[in-house]
């Protein structure tokens, strides 16, 4: 692969559990697909390459894995999706991963729980590596009570713990306004176009489905 120039956007698709952030990256997928995946031995103390990212025409590039496989939240023997970086620890790693792959791709889709109620790390990153475009942090406005149902949905109705969920989703509000007070690109993102909403941005930003990848 050769490296690119500068990358023209990095969006950070941010949500609580439920909120609906692997839906876009799976609409891509179907849209744009299917995708060249990237895989790199050596990542995340792994023996074996491992899936870090899937690659769409124009030079889209969802981070980490948009794949049917099983889910350990449904009912043994039902098949659930797997989406984003969620799983890729220690953060460090997670952090280089996302910073090899947007040297080579101008455009990129990131996502997972774990990085949805962070604020200063990513604030960080953005700054040092985000290029001319920086990162757009798009934050879900999922309502609570449609988390807690599609998070029901999916454990097989077990009973979820409101609480925490309600937390987490204040939590990466909160970090929305902190990104908007620190001058960065923060958005809201329609939880119900969230999609087109997202196509919009890397639309806007140049991405070209129908041109080969670089």
């Amino acid at each position: 692969m050769a490296a690119v120039a500068a990358r023209a956007v990095i969006v950070n698709l941010r949500g609580c559990s439920g909120a609906g952030k692997s839906y876009p990256g799976f609409q891509f997928v179907e849209e744009f697909g299917p995708p060249v995946d990237v895989k790199q031995l050596g990542w995340f103390n792994r023996k074996n390459p491992k899936l870090i990212a899937q690659i769409l025409p124009g030079g889209l590039c969802l981070a980490g894995r948009y794949v049917m496989g099983q889910s350990t939240r449904l009912e043994k023997g039902k098949k659930g999706y797997s989406g984003g970086v969620d799983g890729f620890y220690p953060m460090d790693e997670l952090q280089r991963m996302i910073e090899y792959l947007s040297g080579y791709y101008p455009h990129m889709l990131v996502e997972s729980l774990m990085i949805s109620g962070t604020f200063q790390r990513w604030l960080d990153f953005s700054e040092a590596h985000g290029g001319p475009a920086g990162m757009t942090f798009a934050t879900l406005d999922t309502p609570l009570e449609l988390c807690l149902e599609r998070i029901q949905q999916r454990n097989g109705g077990r009973p979820v713990k409101e609480d925490q969920i309600e937390k987490h989703r204040r939590q990466v509000l909160r970090c929305h306004d902190k990104f908007a007070a620190a001058g960065a690109r923060a958005v809201l993102v329609d939880h119900s176009r969230s999609y087109e909403q997202v196509k919009e941005m890397f639309f806007g930003a140049g991405w070209n489905p129908y041109i080969q990848a670089p």
